[in-house]
This record gives structure tokens, sequence and C-alpha cells, in this order.
């Protein structure tokens, strides 16, 4: 159900690429003054993270003289995560720094091969207090190593479009919204309640499969288990998940679009959907995709149930890298209570830096509407359990997303497409 992640995925996504290991290793050849030898600290990222447009290379730099940063990139996170797995094998193109996403940041914690340096020995142990604890807990392994710093999390809310809940009839103060859908069956009830005098074309929200990835995102266990194995029979995330997302999706209460697709972005605009579970990076996507002429049509108001997480990631440094001590500081700069909250303001990149959170908690969107976002993001950020993710539940969701749509599409019965999941999750643990 997580389209989110894969697009997350943008999530707010990050690009990384790898870069030929010579260049990596570039060189402490020339002298710098009293700051001693110049070091080049390449940093592979995904997406846009906004550190270079924000200046904070430039900023890092002007700090330390004898620092050069060199960001390398790919075009999208598939073809990056791909490239890191190759030269993680190959122990050859690795930068000093290398992003990761959260939701594959388990498959480094829980690798017995040691690619990347535990951070407790470079001074991270220092820096913990600083953290979500959960975000923190992602990224230490069973022995208590920490192999990466938080960059960014994806805490949930709802936006919603106040002009079409006006026109059907219903409230459109965020509060009110809130306390009537404080719980996701509540949310089902105001869906019926808009559909009953909706306008013409508009469904109350966009997809049942973004319904069910919201719903999940809450939990800790969600599409698999602390074994790695998938996590449907039995588990209560997944089974709520499922039985709201089908009501939602038999009842016509959806536009029946993918979030982040073209069609889906054309009708945010239209106004095919008056609601939507939007994680805090959705927000600048939203912004940039839907221009200054429509500002103040949308809204954001706490999620059902109050928290739940889609996206993230970490900075991490593999042992590969020749300016570790270098690499770590920068990656604590970035990752840093400045950092972080000047990528919130400028970025809309939502800290994982509880003092960075703390910062921006009063902050609000005057383009949603004068939306408190950071109270409301940074509520759900706290009340988030640490989450159970990685590469079997992102496989798992993508079987769950594509049977919501069949049963959203009418080409399968509810039973049916269940069945289908389950039958795929017992298969080989290897699809690719």
């Amino acid at each position: 159900m997580r389209t989110v992640r894969s697009a997350r995925i943008t999530s707010r996504a990050w690009l990384l690429a790898a870069a030929m290991t010579a260049a990596a290793c570039t060189s402490a050849a020339t002298p710098s003054s009293s700051y001693g030898p110049v070091v080049t600290l390449r940093i592979g990222v995904y997406g846009s993270p906004g550190y270079q447009q924000s200046g904070l290379y430039r900023e890092y730099e002007k700090i330390h003289p004898n620092i050069r940063i060199v960001p390398t990139a790919t075009g999208s996170l598939a073809s990056y995560w791909r490239a890191l797995r190759a030269h993680l094998a190959s122990g050859t193109g690795l930068d000093d720094i290398q992003a990761v996403p959260l939701d594959e940041i388990s498959t480094i914690t829980a690798s017995p091969a040691g690619d990347f340096v535990p951070l407790n020995t470079l001074g991270a142990s220092a820096l913990q207090s600083s953290w979500l604890p959960w975000a923190w807990q992602e990224a230490t392994t069973a022995s208590g190593q920490t192999l990466g710093l938080a960059t960014d999390i994806g805490p949930m809310a709802i936006c919603y479009r106040p002009s079409l809940l006006r026109a059907a009839g219903l409230p459109t103060s965020r509060t009110t919204l809130a306390r009537q859908w404080s719980t996701w069956p509540g949310y089902i009830q105001v869906a019926e309640r808009f559909a009953a005098h909706a306008p013409a074309g508009a469904a109350f929200m966009d997809s049942a499969a973004a319904l069910g990835n919201a719903v999940v995102s809450q939990s800790r266990e969600q599409f698999q288990d602390s074994a790695g194995q998938p996590a449907l029979t039995g588990n209560p995330a997944v089974a709520a998940a499922w039985g709201l997302a089908v009501q939602s999706a038999r009842a016509g209460l959806t536009a029946r679009l993918t979030q982040l697709t073209p069609a889906w972005t054309r009708g945010l605009a239209s106004g095919a959907f008056a609601t939507f579970a939007c994680p805090a990076w959705m927000l600048p996507y939203v912004e940039r995709h839907l221009g200054g002429g429509q500002a103040g049509q949308w809204d954001v108001a706490a999620a059902p149930g109050g928290t739940g997480n889609q996206g993230g990631g970490y900075l991490a440094i593999p042992r590969a890298s020749e300016h570790q001590q270098d690499a770590f500081q920068l990656a604590a700069f970035l990752t840093g209570a400045s950092a972080e909250a000047t990528l919130w303001r400028t970025e809309g990149a939502f800290p994982a830096n509880a003092v960075a959170i703390d910062s921006i908690f009063r902050t609000t969107s005057a383009y949603f509407s004068g939306a408190p976002t950071g109270q409301i993001f940074s509520q759900a950020a706290y009340r988030m359990p640490t989450p159970i993710l990685g590469p079997t539940g992102e496989l798992v969701q993508a079987d769950v997303d594509a049977a919501l749509a069949r049963v959203a599409g009418g080409t399968a019965t509810p039973a049916a497409a269940w069945r289908a999941v389950l039958k795929q999750a017992a298969g080989p643990a290897q699809r690719s």
C-alpha cells in the first residue's frame, strides 16, 4: 500500500550514485595554511536533499577551509540503491558518505558484512540524546552500534481541500475535522457523509492504497516481522488497513488515483479529491506542482490516530572511506539541529533531530492556509513507534497495492485479491 515509500521516495527522494574510488579518495596533498591539507569529501545522495540549494555545503566549507565537498547523484532511487549494493559488493566506487533511505537501513544494520563504520567509534554516542529515539534505533544494530545519522523523516497528516468539504456541507476547521476523524473508522464516516452531498466529479480521498498505507504506517509491525518475513496473517495493522481500504474502494469513496503520478497531480489541481494522507515531505511537492495560484486552496489536519511515518533517510560512512573522521564531522553537521531546521524551512524536509523539531514546533504554512504544520507533524513524529521495515515489507506492500487496485477497478473480489497477496507472500523471498 505504501506507494509513497517508493516515490518517497520520494521522500522527497535523494539521489545516490557511485563515484570512482580514486575520486572518492582525493587528495590530501594540497596544503591550506594552518588548517592542514585539503580533503575532498564525496557525498552520495538521492533525489534533492537540499544541502546545496540551502547553502549548507558552502557554510561548512567556509567553517572548514580545508574541506571540499563533492556531491554525486544518479537519476532515481532504484538505480541508486542498485548501484550502492554493487559498489558495496565490490568494495569500490564508494563515496565518503552514502545516503541510505529509511526503508533500507535495516539491510545495513542486519548485514554481517560490516560495510559501514560504527559511528560510535567516531563520537556518535554523544549525539544520541538529540535525535528521536525511534529514528536513532532504526540505524542501530543488535549489538548497539549506530551505522547512520538520521537526516529527515515523513510524519503523517491529512491534507484537505476546504472548498470541497464546504460544498458537501462538512466542517472545514482543522481542529473540528481532526476530532471527527480521530480514528480511521471515523475518517470513513466523514467520507460517507461527504459522498452523500459531494460536488460533481469529486471523491473524498485519492486512493484506497494511500489510505491503507497511512493506517499501516502507524504501527511497529507493518508488512514484515522482526525476522524479515512477510507479516500478513494475524497482523492487526494490515487487517485493519485492508478492511478500511476495501470498504473505501467498494463504496466509491476514492478517486482511484496513485499518489505522485501525473494523473494524481492533475486531480490535485482540478479538485478530483477532497483529502489525502500526506507525509510532511509531500507539502513542498504540492506547492511546487500547483504553484502560487493555488495558495490557500489546501489545509492540513492531524491524521486519524495522530501518528504514522512514510519516508526519511540516513547518512552512513563506508569503511572504504579514507576520511572517516572528516566524513563523520560533515554528516553530524548536515544532520544537526541547525541544518535540519534550515532544511525544513527551505526545502520542506522534516527533521529527525529532536532539538530541530522543538525549534520548528511553531512554524506554520502560508501556502496551506496557515496550518500549524510544525505542531501537527511534530506531534505525529513523537508518537511514532519504532517501525520494522525492510525489503521484504516493500515487496509485500507492492503486492497489496496491486491487489487493492484490482478491487477498486472491479477486476477482483476482495477475497480473491487477498488470496493472491498471500500466495505471492509465500513465494520465493528473493523476488525483485
